[in-house]
């Protein structure tokens, strides 16, 4: 069945992905008979399309429950404690690794290598204050998401931060060589072109952040993805989620500038 090809992709982009996996029941023989009429790239925008409607219809309900002030406020403790957790902390993790890594001078591919997958293996006197200034951040940004209106915003945040997870997993795994998520070099870019599709509701509401956020990102997934092939040759689950990860920070910024700004 086409289905069974299906759910076995996303439920590996899901282990990917989440910190909550999911038994693969399918094995590749079971599954490899079936051609994909999906490529299993592009199931990354379109979790990240879920995420982003689950933040937003929470936004609103919190808002409209509980008033503007409390209700944003339970939407942005809510929703930080569950962006950080959705991965398990390996977004965050990779972040104040890198931050540390810096401060330290250590050689960026040594970095990229060992950036960890879990908070409690980052060690150094930088990594509480990143943590802290990275939580706070995302608490700001989502307090005024929903306190100005804009919950809207975290389905461009969620689809395009995915998206560029699913840029990077096409990369050779460093442990096997092989890509993470199998594209053929013609539809490598088919995951940018459905991502633009699933903001369009954003792009209405917000042409010109859309645009620049898009824009960013894009931007962001090229460089990376010749700056990391550059360094180690390849990419694997840490990687991909400390791209995501400041994807996100990006696209959080982005929103608190300008669209703040626009609906005070």
């Amino acid at each position: 069945m086409f289905f069974k090809s299906i759910l076995a992709d996303i439920i590996e982009i899901w282990n990917l992905l989440f910190a909550f996996p999911i038994k693969q029941r399918f094995n590749s023989d079971e599954i490899s008979e079936y051609p994909r009429i999906i490529v299993s790239q592009l199931w990354f925008p379109v979790i990240g399309l879920v995420l982003g409607l689950i933040y937003w219809l929470f936004g609103n309900l919190t808002v409209g429950i509980f008033g503007v002030v409390s209700g944003s406020i339970l939407f942005s403790f809510c929703f930080t404690l569950l962006t950080i957790l959705k991965d398990g902390g390996r977004g965050l993790a990779g972040m104040s690794a890198m931050v540390e890594f810096a401060c330290e001078k250590v050689p960026m591919d040594q970095s990229l290598l060992h950036l960890p997958d879990s908070v409690r293996k980052v060690k150094g006197p930088f990594v509480p204050v990143t943590i802290i200034l990275v939580v706070l951040l995302k608490l700001l940004c989502f307090f005024l998401m929903a306190y100005y209106g804009y919950v809207y915003w975290a389905i461009a945040i969620f689809v395009l931060s995915m998206t560029i997870r699913g840029h990077l997993a096409a990369m050779p795994d460093l442990a096997s060589g092989e890509p993470m998520i199998k594209v053929q070099q013609q539809q490598r870019f088919f995951v940018w072109i459905l991502a633009a599709f699933l903001v369009l509701f954003v792009l209405i509401k917000a042409p010109f952040t859309s645009l620049i956020g898009y824009g960013i990102t894009f931007v962001l997934a090229i460089f990376l993805e010749k700056f990391i092939d550059r360094q180690v040759q390849g990419t694997n689950p840490n990687i991909t989620n400390f791209a995501g990860e400041t994807a996100e920070i990006i696209l959080l910024l982005t929103g608190m500038l300008l669209l703040t700004a626009a609906y005070k």
